[in-house]
């Protein structure tokens, strides 16, 4: 769902559920036993995001997604600032992760927590 406020504001939210079962390992050939990961990083999962200022000279942007499965979240916050003329821009990011279990694909990467820059410009 998404919902635009008159201020600018916009907050969106999606709920994740996957049913994916996979085919047993099995090595009836003889050879060796495969292990078969899922196709999709998650099970179960919430994200939530929010953004204000969009195509203005400042904006802003929050986002998380939550693994209920493994008690995971990877949160993030963006700014960008837009030059005038709107030929270059500057992002400045963060992401950090918060995990319970360490496990899961958010989970793994407990402690890599970054901070991010992009500068471009348009010709």
């Amino acid at each position: 769902g998404e919902v635009l406020f008159d201020s600018g504001l916009k907050l969106r939210s999606s709920y994740l559920f996957i049913l994916e079962q996979l085919p047993p390992a099995s090595s009836s050939s003889g050879g060796p036993a495969l292990s078969l990961q899922g196709r999709f990083p998650y099970k179960r999962a919430l994200q939530v995001s929010g953004s204000w200022g969009e195509g203005k000279t400042l904006s802003y942007g929050a986002s998380t997604i939550y693994d209920i499965e493994n008690g995971s979240a990877l949160v993030s916050f963006d700014m960008m600032l837009r030059g005038k003329p709107k030929t270059w821009t500057l992002n400045l990011g963060s992401d950090f992760i918060v995990s319970n279990s360490g496990v899961g694909w958010i989970g793994q990467y407990q402690g890599d927590d970054r901070i991010r820059g992009k500068v471009s410009y348009e010709f």
